[in-house]
């Protein structure tokens, strides 16, 4: 097996019987049935079935057509059921409605869309739209921080800016960026200056917990109230952006 190519997503076709999901769709914020590809499928068809041996210590990589970068480790893939959507089920065009920006716009999601099982998988629902790419093109398998060295903690940073490491990608890439890599909703968070170099740990976890609390209006989202783990969250995502501080 091949790590590390860059592969065109639907080149060539996949040779793969169509399925049908329902899901709880985290931008148009209703129930969507799409068809596509089971997501496991699909990348037997694609790498082989040795991917499936990788799920600790790999990721699959996506590159979408906006320039949006994702990945997603193995692990998830191999604990949850994802579909390679490539059409609706409710209406002709492959587009979505995001209601999750104001005003809410339509926006193409071809080639593919990648979407979860999350309407009895609470844990996914928990997540958001983390995983959740439209305009999907690309992809390709790697080691876990390769293709992003910036990103991961130097040896010997604590276990806790690991796991903020980890959550900071769920909850947090989707729209910042550290060193070009992320969105592009949010601010940059570290070049050319790590955001805790100017902000006070304590006041940047406060901001993370409760972004109204500062700034209104304000379209930074808060750690859900109900996380039961929020403040511990906030805290080692602030401990992992103090890991990478000195990274350049």
């Amino acid at each position: 097996m091949v790590i590390g190519l860059l592969l065109a997503l639907l080149d060539p076709a996949p040779v793969l019987p169509l399925e049908r999901l329902r899901v709880q769709d985290p931008y148009e914020l209703r129930p969507i049935e799409f068809e596509g590809y089971s997501l496991p499928a699909f990348l037997d068809q694609k790498f082989g079935l040795e991917w499936r041996k990788l799920g600790d210590t790999h990721q699959l990589r996506m590159k979408c057509r906006d320039g949006y970068r994702l990945s997603v480790p193995l692990s998830r893939i191999l604990r949850h059921r994802a579909l390679v959507a490539i059409r609706r089920t409710d209406q002709v065009s492959f587009t979505l409605l995001k209601k999750d920006v104001t005003p809410a716009k339509t926006v193409e999601l071809a080639p593919a869309y990648l979407v979860w099982e999350n309407e009895k998988d609470l844990a996914i629902r928990s997540e958001g739209d983390y995983g959740w790419p439209f305009q999907w093109s690309e992809v390709t398998l790697e080691k876990l921080g390769e293709g992003d060295p910036l990103l991961v903690p130097p040896k010997g940073a604590s276990p806790a800016a690991f796991r903020g490491y980890s959550q900071f990608k769920v909850h947090c890439l989707k729209c910042h960026s550290i060193a070009g890599v992320g969105g592009k909703v949010g601010p940059e968070l570290h070049s050319p200056q790590n955001v805790t170099t100017y902000w006070r740990p304590g006041k940047l976890e406060a901001w993370i917990l409760n972004p109204a609390s500062f700034r209104t209006p304000n379209g930074m989202p808060p750690i859900a109230p109900a996380h039961p783990y929020r403040k511990t969250l906030a805290h080692e995502m602030v401990e992992y952006l103090n890991s990478i501080a000195e990274k350049k």
